[in-house]
């Protein structure tokens, strides 16, 4: 039958019927049911289409500095088709300038057109007022991904790959402030020179961020005379973690140092815990803090998940053990038992069961869906530090500051062996 071979596209129906607007690829069946065979090249063209009028909506902003430093505000300009003698969309429609927005990365990306990605690269993605205003209008983390679908298509471009890590790295400070953006990217974010050289996009990116912060109320399109207005600080030397840095993401959010972190298993998801006494689960991608739990007295010092996630224990300096429900932050329940500091948690593999090392010298093991105590392995001489189980939870080992490690085996309670040789 007819594409065979084919992917098959699930979309709207006014997209079809727009795809399809001579109806010439339509076929009828014997049941009056209407098919409609739109091929991936066809998909490609529509992408490109809609790529189109996303950068009409922004080349109807006539081509000056002023307007280009107003952030492509659109003026009541409207787009002419010179074919048909109309106005064939009114670029000030806010639907419209929305969607542009929104989707004009998307679009160049989805369609592939070597053209159109040279544009959204060189005047979008390496545009230090577009990106402000993208930040501004639509949040960071839309930012972050126009780049990474870029990036998919073209992974050697330097000069985009490092505007979004920069922007990445920056996610913490731009979620509370989109007008910090200027002064990460001077402080550090973005350096003048890589590999020995610089960049001429990235010069450029940073000269129209120096500007931004001397001039802000003109070059910002921006007014007022409250605490947000006026000139921002620019950095006078570089302290922050620059784009090109091992380091992907800054977490930040904490009120005291981090003791304790975990990912789950697909990687999308962190959770931390802090000498602040709170626990935090994190989106990974886009660096937000997602649920705070709080209820620890004291400093929590570990933090395990069960395997799917859904279930975040922590250990703290209130001797307790707690298990949390990761999506809304409630706490499920309180293991107590310890006489000490809870300064190491295992969850096993199979959920059912978690294990604690303490200061009190012990480790101790609860069932994961009650919180009841099945077990307590004494042995160490001095406080336990690190605790870890086999896959089938069926050996626990664990790290003293007697400088032994030790494999107890759950069913007995038994220490089967203690390893030592650390001096």
């Amino acid at each position: 039958p007819a594409g065979v071979g084919e992917r098959i596209n699930i979309v709207h129906k006014s997209l079809i019927d727009w795809l399809l607007r001579n109806k010439d690829d339509a076929v009828e069946d014997n049941l009056g049911i209407v098919e409609y065979f739109v091929s991936n090249t066809a998909l490609k063209k529509a992408h490109g289409e809609l790529c189109s009028i996303c950068q009409k909506v922004f080349a109807c902003v006539p081509k000056t500095d002023k307007t280009r430093n107003n952030n492509f505000d659109v003026n009541n300009a409207s787009c002419f088709d010179e074919a048909n003698g109309v106005d064939c969309f009114d670029p000030t429609a806010e639907e419209i300038v929305s969607y542009a927005w929104k989707y004009s990365v998307v679009h160049a990306c989805e369609g592939g057109e070597s053209s159109q990605l040279d544009t959204v690269r060189n005047d979008q993605l390496l545009n230090f007022h577009w990106q402000l205003k993208k930040i501004e209008k639509l949040g960071v983390v839309r930012a972050i991904r126009d780049g990474e679908c870029y990036l998919k298509l073209r992974p050697n471009d330097r000069p985009v790959r490092l505007i979004t890590h920069a922007i990445q790295l920056s996610a913490p400070a731009l979620e509370k402030d989109w007008r910090e953006f200027a002064s990460q990217l001077l402080g550090g974010r973005l350096s003048m020179i890589y590999e020995g050289k610089p960049f001429p996009e990235i010069v450029s990116v940073r000269n129209d961020a120096e500007n931004y912060c001397l001039n802000r109320g003109v070059c910002a399109g921006e007014s007022g005379t409250g605490p947000t207005s006026g000139s921002l600080w620019m950095p006078v030397s570089p302290n922050l973690t620059g784009a090109g840095h091992p380091c992907q993401k800054i977490l930040s959010g904490h009120k005291g140092s981090v003791q304790a972190v975990k990912l789950t298993k697909d990687g999308n998801c962190a959770c931390s815990g802090s000498w602040d006494g709170t626990i935090k689960m994190w989106e990974v991608e886009s660096g937000r803090c997602v649920q705070t739990m709080t209820g620890h007295n004291g400093s929590v010092n570990a933090v395990d998940m069960s395997d799917d996630g859904s279930v975040v224990f922590s250990g703290g300096d209130d001797k307790t053990v707690r298990s949390w429900d990761s999506e809304t932050g409630v706490l499920r329940f309180t293991m107590e038992g310890h006489t000490g500091s809870v300064n190491a948690l295992r969850a096993a593999p199979d959920g059912k069961t978690v294990c604690s090392g303490s200061g009190d010298k012990t480790v101790r093991l609860w069932d994961a869906s009650t919180g009841t105590e099945l077990n307590c392995f004494s042995g160490h001489t001095m406080m336990v530090l690190s605790v870890d189980m086999t896959l089938d939870g069926s050996v626990i080992v664990s790290g003293s500051y007697d400088k032994t490690v030790r494999v107890w085996n759950v069913a007995s309670g038994e220490c089967t062996r203690t390893l030592e040789g650390h001096a």
